[in-house]
Order: structure tokens, then sequence, then C-alpha cells
């Protein structure tokens, strides 16, 4: 390999290693928290509470109803996934990158990752301004318009779109814009509300999810 092709790729990681440390994640040893929810969707309201916790997926008790909705599952896993302590060597830096010549433009450099979801990120300023992986439904592509700084200094994004794209066609399949609130705790931002507006070939919905009295696992009290 040539010297000019390794330092490309040199370049592609120590982009996405600060990129890494530039977001918001709980301390080694953060033991998650619990929380109460107030959900809306389409169905109407449910409320109920929440267990988020590094390792396990979201547990969730909704009062006086045996529904869990599916998609409050995925948004409570995603709000909360990006957050739990993980080192550089245990995510990204797993995998080989590369920067194709002439590709930087508006959103900042293109860096391509040698992983199985053919991830590409578009990294400016120190942060991923767009982030598109091959998920089991399609390409899904994640494009940030706007972070909030937390309490270390790094960032957590609040306004967001996900596309889904038929990866065969290209066509789009279903589009969310999701608007996401925080708040500080122990130190940390923890979330207080995700709003999402769908769109698809069938129609709009939109959820909504307010998260609130947090009270750590070990038993101390927001």
């Amino acid at each position: 390999m040539a010297v000019a092709d390794l330092l490309r790729r040199d370049e592609a990681d120590a982009l996405v290693r600060e990129a890494h440390l530039n977001v918001h994640r709980y301390p080694a040893g953060f033991p998650g928290f619990r929380a109460r929810l107030r959900v809306s969707d389409e169905r109407g309201v449910l409320v109920g509470r929440a267990t988020l916790c590094p390792s396990r997926p979201p547990h969730v008790d909704m009062a006086g109803d045996d529904r869990s909705p599916a998609w409050l599952l995925r948004e409570l896993d995603a709000m909360t996934g990006d957050r739990w302590h993980r080192s550089y060597a245990d995510a990204d830096g797993r995998f080989d990158k590369d920067m194709p010549e002439g590709q930087e433009g508006p959103l900042g450099a293109v860096v391509h990752l040698d992983d199985d979801a053919l991830s590409t990120y578009w990294i400016e300023n120190g942060h991923v301004t767009r982030a598109s992986r091959t998920a089991p439904r399609g390409r899904m592509t994640v494009l940030v318009q706007d972070n909030v700084v937390a309490p270390d200094g790094a960032a957590v994004a609040t306004h967001f779109t996900v596309t889904l794209q038929d990866e065969s066609t290209g066509s789009i399949l279903s589009v969310d814009t999701c608007r996401d609130a925080w708040i500080e705790r122990w130190g940390v931002l923890v979330p207080a509300r995700r709003r999402v507006v769908s769109l698809s070939g069938s129609g709009s919905t939109m959820r909504d999810v307010v998260i609130d009295h947090h009270e750590l696992l070990d038993g101390g009290a927001a």
C-alpha cells in the first residue's frame, strides 16, 4: 500500500476518533436510571415507567395496560444507546477506514468504514453531521441539524432526520423528523422528551415521549 494511502487512512481514523470523543457518554460504571413515561401516539395517551441501563434493552411497564408499543422501545433504545460508556477501541476503532479523494462537501469530510453495515460518516468540526449505514429494512441515513452541549463539553443531537431508502432502487421509504430534549442529572444529560413526525407512502404519524422523575438505579433520586 502506498504511503499516501496509509496517511489518508490514518487521517480518516483520527477524524472518527475525534468525533467519537465528542459524543456525550456516561462515565464507566454509570448504573442507568428509572423514569416516568407519558407516551402519545395515534392510539392515545399511555403512562408508565421505564428502566434504562447498560448492556440491556429498555424495560417498560405501562400503567393499567399491557401495551408496550414496539416503536417506544426503539426510541428509548435509540436515545440511550449512544450514552452508555464505550471506548473508541470497542466501537468504530475496530474497523479500517478510508477517505476517498475529492469527496469533501458542505457536510464535511467523507469517511467510509469497512464494517458489516457499510457505514459512511460525514464529519465536520469534530462532529458527525451525517451517518449512513445498511439496516435490515434498507439504507438508513441520519442527518443532524443541531446539538446541545453537555456538562463535559461533548454533544448530544437535538434535531435530526432519519431517512430510510430502498437499497436496490434508491427510493425513499420513510422520513422521520426528530426533536429531542435533554436535562442534566448527576452531572450528565438524560433524555427528557422525543417527538417524532414520520412520513411514508401511507401518510404521516406523530409520536411523543415525555420522560421525567429520573431516579438512579442505585436509589439516588433526581
